[in-house]
């Protein structure tokens, strides 16, 4: 179920596509604009475009496959099996077809013809690594070639003999042309061993009746001396003691031999069955994620090695199991050693797989050199991707990086590939959940966490992410949070050190969180919080607590600076900015290759006053040693923003859409604004325009972007556009309080128009009772 490389396309670029496709519909255009409207996540335009390319190609599998690419994105699993096998209809070898054919047949029941279905994809192209991959995850066995039998050499009937030759057994000696008159005994040629019953059913009579004519001499020798024949009838040619005993040897050799082969092939076949037997066992913890089965997995590869030292699959898969107990779980030098030699061993072999290109990126990022991780692993997914052999792991792997190092845009559209490759892999949806986190897409997060977890029961980075992100809200439901660590702590087979750590950090926040909000509590209030939480309401005993489970978590992992950041939030929960800051700036020291901890930073610094100048000069020196990190450029931008330093603000804001090729949304959503504040409307419209386009898939995000743009047409005095983009802001996300004061300031300049002006303002005030826009809302609405 490969995908096409993504590429991000601008406004421009689309009406170009759209254009192509409306001049000739039944041309290949179809193709890329239906790609364009799957990327942004435009379905039904997407299968419009599909069938269309459908009814102008009706003897191609491209288009189906597409549909079925749309509707699968959809989880309309049975529409997109439908149109892969009217695309096998047409081109039945398709290995894209079949491949995704075969999983959704195991999805909906279908298991044997999906994984027959995944056996033919292997057959078209044995060497694609996605299709490997599949194999082995749905246990499907690979059949072997089957080992020829041996065979010394043709056999034939003997030559004819004299008609009183005996009916005994012979092994024949057949010489050249060139030596046709030579000696007997020194004949040369291929040895054969014809029957017995092949002798007996010669007939003399043919030796006689046929002419004679030049042939090559043929010498029989006996293999057995039967001392009772007549030596007249025994007798066909010259006798030779060598050509004699080398019948006694062949005779003697050729059963052992047989038996010997036979015994071998036998061997080797079990050698076979005991290496899949053990990488599959390797693959099926793999894909658990968790602690205990990247363990497992590192045994049965161990034991595929026993079975075969040079696999390069088993030492694949260990390279990248000890990757990530090294990089994720904090496994310590032995851990990163393990990982390195068996990357090493693994490159010796010519196999392609995935996990070891996999654990040579994450070897890399977690020995502090991502960006040469994120070069070289671009580069090969592309390779793979112009070959048609796209790779789940890959784009996961790729994400994980891109996410590390701050180009969150880039890492989601990675993740998502890597899960439409691989719809039931925890791992992707974490990684999901983890980059919409950092996004600030809370719900979208939150729903990846839990199709994580519905995938993997207690996933336990799923966990951690998820009451991290509770604890996150301005109003969390700490007994939910409370709940996640709970399981985590208490979890058989544990998780990690490493997790179990952050695990009391994560309680050590909820502890301090919701000690701040017992006071605002009733007493009865304050008993239910503490029976959901465990958190008692003293604050003196809070504290106690506290502080003992941050010296836990410390004592179990003291070289993970993601504690350090944990606490930082703590402290920042309590209003201790210049402390949140030193215990972050702990961790960047500790590793300063992550780009979500300078990120950190510059939120503890800008949350307190003045603290703006402070938060650029980190971002600045943090953007000399990780390179141009999207992120944190428009973190610089926003420092310099509320520095009103607004020329630096916007000469960042452009250095972070400088590539035409990646989206940041962000930054053109802040540039956008200060045009708009300058009255520079066109350069306003443009950005904002663009903006809301990116933040396709981010309703809050799309919401606040057609509000700017709104008050930009308002500002220019075009109240019909401004009318028109504010509903189209309330369609986007009905939620976004700001939208319904703007609309409301807009309409009350007509009377006709004062009742649903105060309808609107009424439900800002509703909404945010100490909003920005409070008091004139309040005039609006009459009150």
């Amino acid at each position: 179920m490969s995908t096409s490389p993504s590429k991000t396309l601008s406004p421009t670029e689309l009406a170009k596509l759209e254009h192509s496709f409306a001049s000739d519909p039944s041309s290949d255009a179809y193709k890329p604009l239906a790609e364009a409207y799957l990327d942004l996540g435009r379905f039904m335009e997407a299968m419009v475009v599909c069938k269309k390319g459908v009814k102008a190609h009706p003897t191609a599998a491209d288009p189906r496959l597409l549909l079925a690419r749309v509707y699968a994105a959809q989880n309309k699993d049975k529409k997109a099996l439908e149109e892969v096998m009217g695309a096998l209809q047409v081109q039945p070898e398709d290995k894209a077809a079949l491949r995704m054919a075969g999983v959704l047949q195991i999805k909906g029941g279908e298991t044997d013809t999906g994984r027959g279905n995944l056996l033919k994809a292997y057959q078209a192209d044995p060497g694609d690594p996605e299709t490997v991959t599949l194999l082995q995850q749905y246990k499907v066995e690979i059949p072997r070639p089957v080992a020829p039998t041996p065979v010394l050499a043709p056999v034939a009937a003997p030559p004819p003999a004299a008609a009183e030759a005996p009916a005994a057994a012979t092994v024949p000696v057949t010489a050249p042309p060139a030596a046709a008159e030579a000696p007997a005994a020194t004949a040369v040629g291929r040895i054969s061993a014809p029957s017995q019953q092949a002798a007996r059913t010669a007939r003399p009579a043919d030796s006689a009746a046929r002419p004679a004519q030049r042939r090559p001499q043929v010498v029989v020798e006996e293999v057995e001396d039967d001392d009772d024949e007549p030596a007249s009838r025994r007798k066909s040619a010259p006798k030779s003691n060598g050509s004699k005993m080398l019948s006694l040897v062949l005779l003697i050799l050729i059963p052992l031999f047989a038996g010997g082969y036979g015994w071998y092939s036998a061997q080797a076949k079990k050698r076979g069955r005991e290496l899949k037997k053990n990488l599959d066992a390797a693959t099926e913890q793999l894909k658990h994620d968790s602690f205990d089965s990247y363990k497992k997995a590192c045994a049965a590869a161990d034991l595929a090695l026993e079975v075969d030292p040079d696999s390069t699959a088993a030492h694949g898969y260990l390279a990248y199991a000890y990757a990530i107990r090294w990089g994720e779980h904090g496994g310590g030098d032995d851990a990163r050693r393990q990982a390195e030699e068996h990357l090493a061993a693994a490159q010796k072999g010519k196999e392609l797989s995935s996990h070891l290109i996999a654990a040579q990126a994450l070897i890399k990022t977690y020995s502090g050199d991502g960006k040469g991780a994120l070069g070289s692993l671009e580069t090969q997914v592309k390779e793979l991707n112009d070959q048609n052999k796209a790779s789940s792991l890959l784009y996961l792997t790729l994400g994980l990086i891109q996410m590390n190092a701050g180009d969150l845009e880039r890492a989601r559209d990675s993740l998502e590939r890597a899960q439409a490759l691989a719809p039931d892999d925890p791992r992707v949806y974490a990684g999901l959940g983890a980059v919409y986190r950092r996004l600030g897409q809370d719900n979208t997060a939150w729903k990846n966490y839990d199709f994580a977890l519905r995938y993997e029961k207690d996933h336990p980075e799923s966990l951690l992410g998820r009451s991290l992100l509770m604890l996150e809200q301005d109003e969390p439901n700490y007994a939910v949070a409370s709940r996640d660590i709970k399981k985590l702590l208490e979890a058989e087979p544990p998780p990690s050190p490493r997790q179990l750590a952050t695990a009391q950090l994560a309680r050590s926040l909820l502890i301090a969180r919701v000690a701040l909000a017992m006071p605002s509590l009733k007493p009865d209030m304050q008993q239910k919080m503490t029976e959901a939480t465990g958190v008692p309401a003293d604050p003196a005993k809070a504290k106690q607590e506290v502080t003992k489970a941050e010296e836990t978590g410390f004592a179990l992992d003291k070289q993970n600076p993601e504690l350090n950041l944990i606490k930082g939030r703590r402290l920042l929960a309590e209003g201790n900015f210049d402390a949140a800051a030193e215990e972050i700036r702990k961790a960047i020291r500790a590793d300063g290759s992550r780009a979500q901890f300078h990120v950190e930073l510059a939120k503890a610094l800008m949350g307190k006053p003045g603290g703006e100048k402070e938060a650029s000069e980190a971002l600045v020196t943090a953007l000399k040693t990780m390179g141009d990190s999207p992120k944190l450029v428009v973190m610089l931008g926003n420092a310099y923003r509320r520095q009103n330093k607004l020329e630096d603000a916007l000469a960042q804001y452009q250095r972070a859409v400088k590539d035409p090729k990646a989206k940041n949304p962000e930054a053109r959503l802040a540039m956008g604004a200060i045009y708009r504040e300058r009255s520079e409307w066109d350069k306003a419209k443009e950005q904002l325009e663009k903006a809301s386009q990116e933040f396709f898939g981010q309703p809050d995000r799309v919401a606040t972007a057609l509000t700017e743009l709104g008050r930009v047409y308002q500002g220019k005095g075009d109240t019909a556009k401004a009318d028109e983009t504010y509903q189209r802001a309330l369609q986007a996300d009905e939620n976004y309080s700001p939208v319904y004061y703007f609309y409301a300031s807009l309409l009350s300049k007509d009377a006709k128009q004062s009742g649903k002006v105060k309808t609107l303002a009424a439900e800002y005030v509703r909404r945010e009772p100490k909003g920005e826009y409070l008091a004139d809302a309040q005039r609006l609405a009459g009150n």
